[in-house]
């Protein structure tokens, strides 16, 4: 075992070097940062808007997160996240690291869509295949409507993504580079899409940058997983690090590391930790190694805001019955002081009976043998419409769902729970994707407004 161990260090000392590009550029050392469940207790804001874009000629949702106080900051950093749909669950990562006096206080902005919008589809068109309009859509509209409402310092900006929001990154660094342009003061990549259809133009652009200029004065962190594939991953990545080594480019810090272990999927939270501390923490704590904490058992008591933001609303391609969540700290299944999660819905009829909330993982966690339990308010005119709620669980990698048989609910406070132990799948209970709950309003019963409350959750 000590053997095993002493090889897993080195190879991630060899791997995970960076490239030195820049002459003043120290060797970023391996330091670890262990995240643990005390992630749970911040008081973390996180506000939702909508954003008519120009240059996109679509609608965006926004979504910005601080920690409570920190918007009456001056002068505070901001990271920006494409996928921001995607994102919600790990923007608490990014304010831990203030939380532990790694970072100092930042907001976070998420940039993507409306609920119901097709997003591999959008994404595509907006992060790979029109990206000028996108980075326009930032640079003009995005940015604007940030500093127009907190106090951001412009030299401290931060560009996050992964996969085709990777391609994204590198194209903006790129560009803004051409234009001498400082919007951003350091790129971070996971994982960058860059097959040769969508990544041409990039190596192209490239080609003449380097003919053009031979000093970037930016930072950037670009990854991928070691168990990514090579044709689909690993070859392009690889091609386009060594490309950046060559032309060291005067005054860019580029770093590159390969996470061993991690995926398509698994790659991303590490390499935005750990590029975050990197790019804004002091040099005490720069390093690579970030190690999330074990998901292997979490009860949520809903005792602050922050552990909302592991759940999403409305993820049927239905018109959403469910619109909006938020913490309620009055409202509770338990007279322990803590609150629950709230959930305002609204029925309208067939193409809007199903009220849809759950979670996802970026790993595949072991639910074998276990019992899935929450605890559900129903209002007594809504539990009176013979409403019911359907436990799921999505497992394996191509995504398979399991449900739970519709169970009746009573008005007020409903215990369900759903033991996986014994329990025939048609996927797979040791490779849980996400999971969720399902409210089903009849068709036939008349519109209802109002709310629903979840509390107790926990496997």
């Amino acid at each position: 075992m000590r053997t095993l161990i002493i090889l897993i260090t080195l190879f991630l000392m060899v791997e995970c070097l960076p490239a030195q590009t820049d002459t003043h550029t120290d060797t970023i050392p391996m330091k670890s940062f262990n995240c643990d469940n005390d992630i749970y207790q911040m008081d973390l804001v996180f506000s939702e808007y909508n954003l008519h874009s120009k240059n996109i000629d679509d609608n965006l949702k926004i979504d910005i997160s601080y920690l409570n106080g920190s918007e009456k900051l001056h002068n505070v950093p901001v990271i920006y996240i494409t996928d921001g749909y995607w994102r919600r669950f790990d923007y608490k990562y990014i304010h831990y690291l203030t939380k532990k006096k790694i970072i100092p206080p930042v907001i976070v902005v998420g940039i993507g869509y409306p609920k119901n919008y097709d997003y591999e589809k959008t994404r595509t068109r907006d992060l790979s295949e029109s990206p000028e309009n996108f980075r326009q859509c930032i640079l003009k509209e995005v940015i604007p409507f940030v500093e127009r409402n907190f106090s951001c310092d412009p030299h401290r900006r931060i560009l996050f993504g992964a996969s085709r929001g990777g391609h994204f990154t590198l194209y903006s660094f790129f560009h803004d580079a051409a234009d001498s342009n400082d919007v951003f003061c350091a790129y971070i990549g996971a994982s960058p899409y860059l097959p040769e259809k969508d990544a041409g133009k990039l190596y192209e652009f490239e080609e003449l940058l380097s003919r053009k200029i031979n000093s970037i004065h930016s930072k950037l962190f670009l990854t991928y997983g070691s168990l990514e594939g090579y044709d689909f991953m690993i070859g392009p990545d690889e091609k386009m690090f060594r490309l950046l080594d060559k032309r060291n480019y005067q005054g860019l810090e580029f770093i590159h590391c390969v996470y061993p272990g991690k995926n398509h999927y698994t790659n991303m939270r590490p390499t935005m930790v750990d590029g975050i501390r990197l790019f804004l923490a002091d040099s005490a704590d720069r390093g690579i190694g970030f190690h999330d904490f074990s998901q292997n058992s979490l009860f949520y008591h809903f005792s602050n805001s922050t552990e909302v933001y592991d759940w999403d609303y409305s993820l049927n391609n239905k018109q959403p019955a469910m619109r909006d969540i938020s913490f309620d700290p009055a409202k509770s299944s338990e007279q322990d002081g803590s609150g629950s999660l709230k959930a305002f819905c609204h029925f309208a009829g067939p193409d809007s009976n199903e009220a849809n909330i759950g979670t996802v993982f970026d790993h595949l966690e072991d639910f074998s043998g276990k019992t899935l339990a929450v605890k559900v308010f129903i209002p007594e005119d809504l539990a009176g419409m013979n409403c019911t709620l359907k436990t799921y669980i999505t497992s394996a990698e191509n995504w398979i769902d399991d449900e739970q048989k519709p169970i009746a609910l009573k008005s007020g406070w409903n215990d369900i729970r759903w033991d996986l132990s014994g329990v025939h799948a048609k996927g797979n209970f040791k490779e849980v994707r996400r999971f969720g709950w399902v409210i089903l309003h009849p068709d036939d019963k008349p519109a209802w407004n109002g709310s629903i409350f979840f509390d107790e959750i926990n496997w």
